[in-house]
């Protein structure tokens, strides 16, 4: 029965029983005129049981243990009236899009208005705290080697690469995206950085739901995308699957300017890249769960991408000698079609031994194939006008093979005084077979020794264990140690001769400390040491030529990074943040560029550096201007420094902040409207100095048929001034670049919602291959 601190029955409450210790909803229901209710055939186990009520308090109760079919217990909620102390509490309208805790935030993604038709990457970028730099390497906090998930599993990139497969993955998947910048020992000790975890939206609630989705957009090309996400849940199972569809075009433009040697003997190369991709993106989600008792769980979880790319690229490189001397150009055509299939399949079963300990069984496969064809064609002019030799080129193929093959056990045990157990095992098997085959190559000795056909084999065996013991104590003082052992054993090789065995052993130990230090300040303290592995393209030795003048390649002797870590930080009241941290790296890899002066060719490749250092602070702020009105403000700076006598010995120290604003505005009952603002100042990163960047989005939403559907309208980067702009920071090197992409869209989206409105909780599932579909290339 409902009842409220009179004493008089509560109609229409909502009532909803929980399934310990896990948390999953098995059913809700409203209470009647006289505020009863009941559940029926429940199975053995424990549960609690949750009442809700506009303007009363959210009522907890239990555990109650269910130990047969036969079981009848009689459960007597009261609720109380919500009091607001407005000189204690802040008023926000509606639910924030920062959500600040010790060593996490999260940002509620379906919030925001900016991010519907856009994709994962646009939402990603928008971040704060983070930055991708334009080799697609992804830094939080001032610290790069972040581990990038979905759903808890890593997803499969390469830093060059994970830009792409952001940008073909809708964000109108993304519930939620989490920082984590210090994980402990139970996380795979992969990422220096932190983790960036992007929760996909799974509908909870009881009986048949669906979310449709639909948008479009134009810049200088179209963009469509649209989404469907369906669920049916019932007590003893639940079905789920999600499609999402991304279809659009866009232009990306390269700048790059250097020069070689100087006075009348110098050669500049002025290189204009314009690239015209059209892409079309699937993504795919099924699975189901099956509750076989209180006890017992299993489910089976598909995963799927499929991206098709055509890309119609231009490239000019203009050639100088002397001063200022324009006597040669260089036109490169290149038509590439690209085809990517990502499939991974879970396994997982989960046994609750009694309602303090469990264990949780995940095998995990991913095969993953890439196949890109692309055909060039070369121009020569003389004086940049007159045509004096033509190269039809070749045809290029790279097809490339990745399987990834994992399993992982976690026992969770909480012993009396708010003591708490986690250890677990983990091992995954990685093969990765990539080929260059070369065909129809004309007869140009540059060409011929160039594009060599080539075949890569490389292998990989981690080995985990990881211990972690938490304990909480009545005056919220939480402490939490643990321990993670890994050892590695990876074989590389090629058909041009380089061959690379490596085995180590590694201890990634954590420390956290967490207490209220004064009324409404939580301080903690963490501490951890951690892993970055090269990315498996960058250990491909494999060169990629922009044109006969430059190209990248990959580095098999690049070497792990190892990171320790340490944070200091303070949330008051869930509003205001302040957290110092501090972060070494040894063996930090960068991007490097090269030249040579006598044959007048620009490389780049990753290198290690003999360490990293960073110290800095970050703020966040929830401000509630008036009822009307909300911002979450983000400040951060920090201070690094870069050292390397091996790689063009160069010690550089630099600063850098970063600004941003999430303001959200609500001007009538059903209109809502946002406005987010990012600065990035000048920096210093490895050999590079960079200019600094600010963007600002728009956005309004509006509710319809019923408030069962959501239109919204934004305009992305109004200044069209994303872009990335550099230059040498070293005297013995004249470079600089500029890359813009198509940022700037004007998007119309509309979502709908069918089914039950009653939520039910549940946890996502993650896998056992999470640290190793990171470094897969897209």
């Amino acid at each position: 029965m409902i009842v409220d601190s009179s004493g008089s029955c509560v109609e229409s409450a909502t009532v909803s029983l929980i399934r310990l210790p896990d948390s999953i909803s098995m059913e809700s229901l409203k209470s009647s005129k006289d505020g009863l209710f009941h559940f029926n055939k429940v199975p053995r186990g424990e549960y609690c049981v949750i009442a809700a009520y506009v303007g009363h308090n959210r009522s907890l109760n239990g555990p109650y243990h269910i130990r047969s079919a036969d079981t009848l217990i009689y459960v007597r909620v009261t609720l109380t009236k919500q009091v607001r102390v407005l000189d204690e509490v802040e008023v926000h309208p509606g639910i924030s899009f920062v959500e600040q805790g010790p060593g996490k935030t999260v940002l509620n993604v379906d919030k925001m208005i900016s991010s519907s038709g856009n994709s994962a990457f646009d939402v990603l970028r928008r971040a704060p705290g983070i930055l991708i730099s334009q080799d697609g390497s992804i830094t939080m906090r001032g610290r790069q080697g972040v581990t990038l998930s979905m759903d808890g599993k890593a997803v499969t990139l390469s830093s060059a690469d994970v830009v792409e497969l952001l940008k073909n993955t809708s964000a109108e998947l993304l519930d939620k995206i989490e920082l984590i910048s210090n994980p402990s020992s139970a996380y795979d000790a992969s990422g220096t950085g932190g983790v960036i975890n992007l929760k996909l939206k799974k509908n909870k609630s009881i009986g048949t739901n669906a979310t449709f989705s639909a948008g479009t957009g134009y810049g200088e090309n179209y963009k469509f995308n649209s989404s469907i996400l369906l669920n049916h849940r019932q007590k003893a199972f639940n079905i789920y699957a999600s499609w999402a569809l991304n279809d659009s075009k866009r232009t990306d433009r390269y700048f790059l300017k250097r020069a070689v040697g100087s006075g009348d003997v110098r050669t500049s190369f002025n290189v204009s890249n314009h690239d015209i991709k059209s892409v079309v993106n699937h993504n795919l989600k099924a699975g189901a769960d099956f509750y076989l008792s209180g006890s017992q769980t299993i489910g089976f979880m598909y995963t799927g991408a499929f991206n098709r790319m055509y890309s119609d690229e231009d490239n000019n490189t203009l050639i100088g000698h002397g001063l200022p001397g324009k006597d040669s150009l260089v036109l490169t055509y290149s038509d590439e079609k690209r085809a990517i299939s990502n499939n991974a399949f879970n396994l997982n079963y989960k046994f609750i031994f009694d309602v303090t300990s469990s264990l949780n069984i995940d095998f995990d496969y991913l095969r993953y194939t890439r196949r890109s064809d692309e055909a060039l064609l070369y121009y020569f002019y003389a004086d940049g006008t007159e045509l004096y030799g033509s190269s039809q080129g070749l045809m290029n193929r790279t097809p490339s093979h990745i399987g990834i093959r994992s399993a992982k056990l976690d026992y969770s045990k909480t012993f009396g005084a708010g003591i708490n157990l986690q250890s677990g095992l983990k091992s995954s098997f990685v093969s990765n077979d990539s080929k260059r085959l070369v065909s129809d190559i004309d007869d140009e000795p540059w060409l011929k020794q160039s594009f060599v056909p080539d075949e890569s084999d490389f292998k990989e065996y981690i080995h985990a264990a990881y211990g972690n013991l938490s304990k909480e104590y009545p005056n919220k003082t939480r402490i939490e140690a643990g321990v993670r052992g890994e050892y590695t054993r990876t074989f590389s090789s090629s058909r041009s001769g380089s061959s690379v065995k490596k085995s180590y052993f590694n201890l990634f130990p954590s420390l956290s400390l967490s207490a209220m230090a004064a009324p409404g300040h939580r301080v903690s303290l963490a501490y951890n040491r951690r892993i970055s592995r090269p990315a498996y393209d960058d250990l491909n030795p494999f060169r990629y030529f922009l044109d006969q003048y430059t190209y990248r390649e990959g580095n098999p002797y690049l070497r792990p990074e190892y990171s320790q870590s340490l944070e200091l930080s303070d949330v008051y009241k869930d509003n205001f943040t302040v957290t110092l941290s501090c972060n070494a790296v040894k063996d930090y890899y960068l991007t490097f560029a090269l030249q040579n002066d006598t044959t007048r060719i620009s490389s780049s490749v990753k290198r290690n550096l003999d360490w990293f250092k960073s110290v800095g602070a970050e703020l966040i702020y929830r401000l509630a201007v008036a009822r009307w009105l909300s911002s979450d403000l983000n400040l951060q700076g920090y201070i690094r420094r870069f050292k390397s006598d091996e790689v063009l010995s160069f010690l550089r120290n630099s600063s850098y902040f970063a600004f941003s604003s999430v303001n959200s505005i609500k001007f009538r009952k059903k209109y809502t409207g946002q406005c987010n603002f990012s600065y990035e100042s000048p920096t210093v990163s490895g050999m590079f100095n960079f200019k600094p960047v600010y963007v600002l989005d728009l956005g309004v939403g509006r509710s319809v048929l019923n408030n069962n559907g959501v239109i919204r309208v934004s305009l992305s980067d109004v200044f069209n001034s994303d872009r990335s702009r550099y230059y040498s920071g070293l005297s013995q090197l004249a470079l600089s670049g500029n890359q813009k992409t198509e940022t700037r869209v004007v998007r119309v989206n509309l979502s709908y919602k069918l089914g039950s409105k009653s939520a039910a909780s549940g946890s996502a599932r993650d896998g056992s291959n999470d640290s190793e579909r990171k470094r897969v290339v897209n």
